[in-house]
């Protein structure tokens, strides 16, 4: 108050004093919190029961219905010109987007082919394609694929390559350890199906068949029509290790003269070898100077068993030999038989005299005395030991 009146307003200092800490601490006035609309219906639909407040849902129901009618029947508003060429353009992209859908949709849903069908396509797709082996394992990778496709490209379109017959070094499924690529240490090569565009190209391909790629000679086949074997130019290997692999077969013959074509027969399963093979050559010649090859050390200290091949009419006859001396040799006629020392059963039929015999006993209720009669010596030397009893 003196700072109003000034300091010669002579009013009491008391007074003063006492109005200034009348009024006590001055505090900021706080505008409160505004409410919302839902809070305050909560607020008072809380408050009343259940029958208004189920009016109260039904009348704003209405009246959310009535307003949306309002606005449904208003003149829609003008677009400017950028947005009305947006709105187009994305309709059309819409548009586009459904027609490529349908389309794959169409695509991916053909219709099921019928078993003649299917037969038909595999005899077409066979005819394209021929069988290679003896392939390096490089060729599995993506550098060594590219250099395998470009030789083979050399004759025609390649449509698909197919690697099979690979041993793996883990149990696993076999796409699984393909993926990882967790191949066998001991087996470097694999065999391979490659599906050209054409028949024709497929053809030219067979000439392929002995050549070198990457150290290793290629056996090239036809997939369909593949070529017969003839007995006559070949020799059949056994003993051979069950890890022995081609190439050490075309450089133990590679001095008799021309080879046409290796093959070591293999477990479908295990991709092991079964310790047999079958060299062909070119001519007919060769195969009597293989044969001479019969002492020659395989691997510095293992030995081969070289033989010509035989047809099947013969194959068959030995088969059919071994089984026969087997089965004498268990039924006793051959040494170590189960009845070796003893006579020969005769297989006579029974005469009268058995057939009486049977007659005779046959329902007969035996008695102490016919008893006797077929007793063993031990037991009558017993009877006579022990007196009977009056």
């Amino acid at each position: 108050m003196a700072s109003i009146f000034g300091e010669n307003t002579g009013l009491d200092n008391q007074l003063n004093d006492l109005f200034k800490n009348s009024a006590g601490p001055s505090s900021i006035a706080v505008a409160p919190k505004p409410i919302s609309q839902n809070e305050v219906s909560k607020l008072l639909t809380g408050k009343l029961s259940k029958r208004k407040q189920q009016k109260l849902m039904i009348q704003r129901a209405e009246a959310g219905a009535a307003k949306a009618r309002v606005l449904s029947a208003l003149p829609e508003l003008r677009k400017r010109k950028a947005d009305v060429l947006e709105n187009d353009q994305g309709q059309e992209e819409k548009s586009n987007e459904e027609e490529e859908v349908s389309t794959t949709k169409s695509d991916e849903t053909p219709k099921k082919k019928t078993k003649a069908e299917r037969k038909e396509e595999d005899k077409k797709k066979n005819e394209r394609s021929i069988f290679v082996g003896n392939v390096p394992v490089e060729c599995m990778e993506k550098a060594g694929l590219k250099e395998f496709k470009q030789k083979f490209a050399e004759f025609g379109i390649i449509e698909s390559v197919r690697f099979r017959s690979v041993a793996f070094a883990e149990q696993t499924s076999r796409k699984a350890a393909f993926i990882k690529k967790k191949l066998h240490d001991k087996r470097s090569v694999a065999n391979a199906y490659i599906v050209y565009q054409d028949k024709e190209s497929a053809e030219k391909a067979l000439q392929m068949n002995g050549q070198v790629f990457k150290d290793k000679h290629l056996r090239v086949d036809s997939a369909i029509n593949p070529k017969s074997h003839d007995r006559k130019r070949s020799v059949f290997v056994g003993s051979l290790p069950f890890d022995a692999e081609e190439e050490e077969l075309w450089e133990f013959f590679k001095d008799c003269g021309e080879i046409e074509s290796v093959r070591i027969v293999r477990d479908k399963a295990t991709n092991i070898g079964k310790g047999i093979a079958y060299v062909q050559f070119k001519r007919r010649n060769t195969v009597d100077m293989a044969l001479a090859l019969d002492d020659k050390k395989f691997r510095v200290k293992h030995t081969l068993r070289i033989q010509r091949c035989k047809s099947e009419d013969e194959i068959i006859k030995a088969q059919q030999q071994e089984a026969n001396k087997k089965t004498k040799g268990t039924a006793g006629g051959g040494k170590g038989g189960r009845f070796s020392k003893s006579k020969t059963v005769s297989k006579k039929p029974l005469g009268k005299s058995s057939s009486l015999l049977s007659s005779k006993f046959e329902g007969a209720r035996a008695s102490k005395a016919s008893g006797n009669k077929f007793k063993t010596g031990k037991t009558t030397k017993a009877l006579k030991q022990k007196p009977r009893r009056k």
